[in-house]
């Protein structure tokens, strides 16, 4: 280990561990490229999305409630142009 981060000549390691090092580097550094980084995230979030059920006491009302009172300054089919989304969301469709 010492060698590893010095500039002290590697020891004799026999060839079926210089292989297995080997292999090891070439798979964390194929990891960030791969999809077993999903496999990874999700062993460190799994207990607290499936066990942290924290319940939801309104935090964000006031923040949603000031987003939907925006008003749109652009318009589509389906939006009603310089209305606040919450007018778009109760009164449907022109």
């Amino acid at each position: 280990m010492a060698s590893l981060i010095s500039t002290m000549a590697t020891p004799y390691m026999p060839l079926v561990i210089i292989i297995n090092l080997a292999l090891i580097q070439i798979l964390v550094a194929y990891i960030p490229f791969s999809k077993i980084t999903h496999f990874i995230g999700k062993y460190f979030t799994y207990h607290k999305v499936l066990w942290d059920d924290e319940p939801n006491l309104g935090q964000l009302d006031g923040e949603i409630r000031n987003l939907i009172s925006m008003r749109l300054p652009w318009s589509a089919p389906h939006i009603k142009s310089n209305e606040s989304w919450e007018s778009n969301i109760v009164g449907g469709a022109k």
